[in-house]
Parts: C-alpha cells; structure tokens; sequence
C-alpha cells in the first residue's frame, strides 16, 4: 500500500508538469501505465484533483460533467470535490476586489488600508480618534491588529481596524465585538470600544503582550502544562456558552498569553448567539482548516453546536501535546479531505512518553461525529482535572485494577500503611500459628540454640582476642621502626590505647617506651607557691591543642606556653605564655630567675621571642607591640610600635644592634642602639625587592592576579644567616624566599610548602637551612642548591627549629 501511495503521489507530479507544458496527458494514460492493481478511491481522486486543477489553473476551464462521465462509479465524490473547489476560488477571488488585501482559503484577508500616517519618522503611526497606533502586531484576513496608545485614559490598548468595504461580510469586527464585549472573563480577551470613521471601523480591546499559543509551533509543550491551559480555556469557552455565544474559530493563534502565561481567547469573528439551545445558521467552510470540525468545514449539519468549539479545544490540546495540528495537508483542499476522511495519529504515537488518558481525551474531542465529543466544554475541563490529580477519567472507564493504582498513587500514605498493617497482621498470625505447632520442639531448640551460642561467643572472643594482639604487635613493630628518626612519633603510638591496650603492655613496650623516651626532660616551669597549695591539689591535664599548658595546681591559672627561647650560651630558657606573662628561666640550676609581663594588651600573649647573639637582650612581641629586655633581670629598656595586626617572628641582625621583625604586613625594622624612651617608637618599614616573588600569579587567591602597588608579603617567620648577609622570610601561604642583607634584594624563591611556613633557622656554618611547616620539615644545602623534604617529620605541627651547636642534627 505504501509503494501504492508513492507511485500517486509521482503520478500527480507527473501529471500536472505535463499539462503545464501544454501536453494532452490525462488519469487515464498514467492508470494504464501502472500494471498494479487499481488505486482505492481516496488515492484515485487525489490523482484526479491534480489533472482538474492543473487544466483549471492554465485555462482551459475543464467541465466537471466530463468527469462524471469518465469516472461514472465516482460521480458523488467528484460532485463534493467540485462544489468545495468552487467555493475556496469563489473567496479568493472575492478577497481580489478588496484593495491592498489577499484572501486565504476559509476567508481570512491578510490586511487592510492602513490609515493615513502623521509622519515618517515619529514614533506614532497614526492617530485613530484618541487612540495613536504606534505599530503593527498582527494581521488577519480582512483586518489588521495594531498597539496603540489611549491617550485619554493613558494606557495600552490594542486596536482592530476594517475597512468600510468589509462591513457588510457576516464575520466583521461588529460581531466580534458585540459577542466579546458581553463576555466578562479573565480568560476572555476584554472588549473596551466600537467605533467607527469615514474609512473604517475598529474595535479596542485589552492588549496582550506575551505572544499567542502558536509561537511555539514544532516544539511540543509538557503535557500537564498543555493539560493545566486547555483546561483554563475550556472553563472559558463554557463561560462563553453558558452565555449563548459559540466561538467556532478556536486555534493556538487565537490564544493571546499575557505577560505572566495566563490565557485568553480572542477573535470573536465567527461567533455566533445561540438561541434556544442551538444556532439556525447553516454554513460552508466556517473556521480554520485543521482546526475546524469536520461539520463545519463541510457544513453537513448545523454549526451552531457547542460540539464544534470542543473540537478546536481538541485541536488546540493536540497541537500543544505534539508541536503539529491534528491534520496537515499540502493546502487548504487536502488539509480538508483529510479532517473529513482521515482520523487523527495517536498522540502517544508521536509523543511515546505521553500519558494514555491524556492521549484519550485529546482523541474524544476530535472524534467525527459529534455526538461522541464531550457533551459541555466544563465536561473536557473536569476530565482533565481528573487526569491532572490523578484520578479516572470518564472518557475511558477503568477497570477494577486500575482503579485501585490510581487510589493508591492518589493515597500513597494511606494505602502503604495499611498495606503494612495487613503485612504485620498476616506476619503475626502466622507466626502464631508456627509457634503453637512448634511449642515443644522449641524448648529443645532453645537449648541446642543456647549451647551453639555460648560456643560462638567464645569463639568470637577468642577471635577479637587475637585482632587485638596482632594490633598490638604491629604497633610495636612501628614503634620500633619510628625509634631512630623520630622517637616522638614512636612515643605516640605506645601511648596510643586503641593500638596499644594497657592490659598487653609487657616487658617489650616497656623497653621501647624507655628508649622512646631517653634523654627527655620534664621541667616544671611554674612550681606551686605554697599558699596556693591546699589539700586538693592536683594536677590538671593538657587540652587537646597543639599549644601545651605548663604543669599547674588548683587554684593556680593556667598558662599556656605559646614560645620559647634558648641564649646563645644555652644557660637560659625564654618561656612566653598565652596570658602575656615572660619568664626567665635558668636552665642549669632549673629555677625561674626572672618574670614579667609583656605589653599592654592583655590577652594576645606572647607571639615572638628572640635573645640577642651576645645573650644580654631579649626582645618579646605581644601582638603588634614589640619590647626589648635585659637580661637576667627583665628589666624593659625599650619600646616599638610595629604598625601591624601581628608580629610572627623576631631576629636580631649582626651583632644585635638590629631588630627584625615578620609581620601580616611585611617586614619591620627598629635600631637597638636608640637612647631608652618610656614612650613606643614606630618600628620602619623595609621595602624589599621581591621580583618574581610578586609576580608569581600562584600565590594570588583571589583577584587581582597582579599584586598591589608596594606590596608586602604576610609573613611568619624570619631566619638571618651566621654571617648576617641573608635573611630568610616565610609566608602565609607557604612561599619562601631569601633576601640578601642588607640591600633587601632577591636572591632565591622557595615554593615548598601549601600551608603557612611555621619556623625556619640556619645551621651554625650557615650552609644548611631548615624550614617547617605543619608536621613537616624541609633543608636546603645553600652551596649545592640540593633540597629534601621530610614529610611527617613529627607527631605534631612544628612551632620551632633549631640545629645542633656541630650542625649535624
């Protein structure tokens, strides 16, 4: 049938090239050509269509009696074709008298004079009565829509203009206006005047901006938005009906959207009043093919039946669920053959994913015979708000099973607990019964049950036993392993209770605990004071943080230590705390030979400590401030302003007439040699040359990439060199960099670290340098340009570096 279909549809072309080239070919001679078996009648007219109209259209006005005679078994379709054929050239050639106006197939003129202009350039076309048409925003058969301004009542309005030759045609803009304007709905497009000139006749209504239905033609809509709008202008249409008035011309481009999407139907030009319950007119061709029922277009009955304004909700539902109306020919002539013949493709055919019931109520609207439609516009509404709460539609009743689905996808709480219930209570009957049927061989099984338990628990005991004495050995082995290159570590992990258990610790963890611990001293930097000692002393743990309170007593406040510092001599220990307080502490004979309190903010602590190289200064910094003592006596010789938020480190140059200090601002400076002053000094910025280091776009974490203009780096700790010409300078966000001393010029950029670099210092020799960061430790040998990286060198963050007076470790 399909290659049946081809072989027409080349015959037509055929056909109509040869009459066009003034050849004598008729159906006969192409029939006689085709050895197949005979086209069915639908095929066999369309092929005698195209021989009529191709004779009609070079002029040589063809006589239909011919045909009847020639196709005699085909005499009453042929008559129907026919009398449609003259009927659509009668309205073309009517609309040909119209001036500037073309007519398409069911009437619809595509424009009207357009009136008299006031000027070429202003932004007002023309003025209609107080209206001043601004633009053009649409076109009809007969008339033209145009935005216009009221200038009276100062808003937008649209206006639909006819010329005085139209005034007479049964679908003017005085019928749409007189049926519009009685209609008050928010989805009926509002009708505010009628008014009329010399040279035409208008009609001024509400003006919708948000384009029309038809807009997104070949792009399909989700079906329950598509469901959700028809259902909008069915309750409209029923409006409309309910007050006597039928639209008989419902198509997506007659659905204006506002600005918001909210729909109204517009273009009253075919409505007609309904009187006792139908309409007496009695028509050809009334509507848009495609859209238009079948009754309608072929005016087989009345077309005054609210039937036919449910199938152009059909249509319209159809278009919106498939991009494509429900018929489309290659004109006006089979667009109508097809509505009167052919049924419409299942939407679901062309939309797989669609939902049955809303396939179903599309294809209930389009059926032929309108007695099979929905009875009421409101009737197609309340189906579709059924299909969108999901309950059953009355266009296809559902069986028993069916029912039943949609109550429990309705009520899904509902019905999943008392299925449950249901669950729980044919479990528990039958468990019951299973108990009652099985009471004596259970008290035998209880005790079988209890034996093989106890026998799994042992089991499983002995299994846990053995998990934990091989955590307990592999401990020991790391510990063991850790000993030589970090006794810290190792010491960690012996006192580790998840791998180390107290009740396993035996003569091995004892001996690795010892060499862990060897050559560590314990120092109790602050001794109890006898009146703070009552009888409930005791002593209180260190918090879990990586800064570690010192030793203390009840009733003695706690200190944290935040610094140290060892002289130059090593015979005297620096300690700085968290509450501000400075302490001197003489490391041979173990007693604090000096205390004090650092700045005057109290609360930062102590944040940097450095002794002078001779040992007879130290310098302390307390947040921005930074003070210089003497030592042993701690007595405070001078006084400097860093003008920053924070200083991080502290470093005395040459011989300790210098002071460095790192801050979140750079690098500051101050002489130690100034006369003793009670009051602070402004510690000098140092502008370094920092080159590359600036302009290396990784160490930007935010925009701009380029740094600022005398920009200084956020530093937290420095180291100088033995001879005093470098200093090394690290930052926040991990970079390092040497600079030579005193000239402040770059000479080395060290990008080891992603974490802030925590403390730094050279080896007596000055040849090896060591930085940390985090757990982790770095050396660079300065002569070679070689470096290592020690990962995880220690069990907690590093706040200090130091080597050993030999430089070896």
């Amino acid at each position: 049938m399909a290659r049946l279909e081809d072989w027409i549809r080349e015959a037509c072309d055929t056909l109509d090239r040869c009459i066009r080239r003034g050849e004598s070919r008729r159906v006969e001679d192409l029939l006689a050509s085709h050895p197949g078996e005979r086209p069915a009648p639908e095929l066999l007219l369309e092929l005698i269509y195209t021989e009529f109209v191709a004779r009609y259209e070079v002029g040589l006005d063809p006589d239909p009696e011919e045909y009847f005679a020639r196709f005699p078994e085909l005499v009453e379709d042929l008559r129907e074709l026919f009398f449609v054929h003259r009927i659509v050239h009668a309205e073309e050639d009517a609309a040909e008298g119209i001036s500037e106006s073309e007519t398409g197939p069911l009437g619809e003129t595509a424009a009207s004079d357009r009136p008299e202009p006031i000027a070429e350039d202003a932004p007002v076309l023309a003025m209609l009565g107080r209206y001043a048409l601004l633009e053009v925003i649409g076109e009809g058969a007969t008339a033209k829509v145009y935005k216009a301004r009221d200038t009276r009542l100062k808003r937008l309005v649209a206006v639909k203009i006819l010329p005085r030759g139209e005034e007479k045609r049964e679908d003017g803009p005085p019928r749409e206006a007189e049926a519009a304007a009685a209609l008050r709905h928010p989805n009926i497009v509002q009708v505010y005047e009628v008014g009329e000139t010399d040279d035409c006749r208008y009609v001024v209504m509400e003006l919708l901006e948000g384009g029309t239905a038809a807009d997104r033609r070949g792009q399909p809509w989700k079906p329950r938005q598509a469901a959700r709008l028809v259902e909008t202008l069915a309750r409209a249409v029923q409006f409309a009906h309910d007050h006597g008035i039928l639209h008989r011309d419902l198509k997506p481009g007659n659905v204006l959207l506002d600005h918001d999407g909210t729909p109204k139907i517009s273009d009253f030009g075919l409505a007609v009043r309904v009187e006792r319950g139908r309409a007496a007119s009695r028509q050809w061709l009334v509507g848009t093919p495609g859209y238009a029922a079948p009754e309608q277009i072929w005016g087989r009955s009345e077309t005054g039946s609210p039937a036919g304004d449910i199938y152009g909700l059909g249509a319209i539902l159809y278009e919106l669920l498939t991009g494509r109306p429900p018929f489309r020919g290659r004109n006006a002539m089979e667009t109508m053959l097809l509505v009167k013949r052919s049924d419409p493709v299942s939407p679901q055919k062309l939309q797989p994913h669609l939902h049955r019931d809303l396939a179903v109520i599309c294809l209930k609207c389009l059926e032929k015979d309108p007695g099979k439609r929905y009875p009421s516009a409101a009737a197609l509404a309340d189906d579709l708000r059924r299909f969108l709460e999901g309950h059953v539609i009355t266009a296809r009743p559902a069986d028993p099973l069916e029912r039943a689905a949609k109550w429990f996808h309705r009520n899904r709480t509902a019905a999943s607990a008392g299925a449950i219930a249901a669950l729980l209570l044919a479990g528990l009957a039958l468990t019951r019964q299973w108990y009652e049927s099985r009471l004596e061989q259970e008290m035998h099984g209880k005790a079988v049950l209890a034996e093989v338990t106890a026998r799994q628990e042992q089991v499983l005991r002995s299994q846990q036993d053995l998990a934990r004495q091989q955590r307990y050995a592999e401990a020991l082995s790391q510990a063991g392993q850790l000993l030589a290159d970090n006794p810290g570590a190792a010491e960690a992990v012996l006192h580790d209770p998840r791998q180390c258990p107290e009740d396993l610790r035996d003569f091995a963890w004892r001996l690795l605990d010892r060499l862990a611990s060897a050559g560590r001293k314990d120092w109790d930097l602050f001794p109890p004071q006898p009146e703070d000692i009552g009888e409930a002393a005791a002593a209180v743990p260190p918090p879990e943080s990586d800064s570690q309170p010192v030793t203390q007593t009840a009733g003695q406040p706690e200190r944290t230590i935040l610094r140290l510092a060892a002289s130059p001599d090593g015979r005297r220990l620096a300690v700085g705390c968290a509450d501000g307080t400075l302490l001197l502490w003489d490391a041979r004979e173990r007693v604090a030979s000096a205390q004090t309190h650092v700045g005057n903010h109290v609360g930062n602590g102590v944040t940097a400590l450095a002794f002078s190289p001779d040992g007879s200064a130290l310098a302390a910094a307390d947040g921005d401030e930074v003070t210089l003592w003497s030592v042993p006596e701690l007595k405070l010789l001078r006084r400097w302003d860093a003008a920053a938020q924070a200083v991080r480190d502290l470093v005395f140059t040459g011989k300790g007439e210098g002071l460095l200090a790192a801050t979140d601002a750079g690098l500051r400076a101050a002489s130690c040699r100034e006369e003793a002053n009670d009051a602070a000094a402004a510690m000098r910025t140092l502008r370094m040359d920092l080159g590359t280091f600036v302009s290396d776009r990784r160490l930007w974490a935010r925009p701009p990439l380029r740094p600022p203009r005398n920009f200084q780096p956020d530093l937290t700790c420095l180291a100088v060199d033995p001879e005093a010409t470098a200093i090394f300078c690290g930052t926040a966000g991990g970079r390092s960099f040497l600079l030579s001393w005193p000239k402040l010029t770059l000479t080395a950029v060290f990008r080891e670290f992603n974490e802030p670099v925590s403390a730094a210092a050279f080896s007596p020799d000055g040849t090896l340098l060591a930085a940390a960061s985090g757990s982790s430790v770095w050396l660079y040998q300065r002569r070679t340009g070689v470096s290592r990286y020690l990962r995880e060198a220690h069990f907690r963050p590093i706040v200090a570096t130091a080597f050993s007076p030999d430089g070896r470790q």
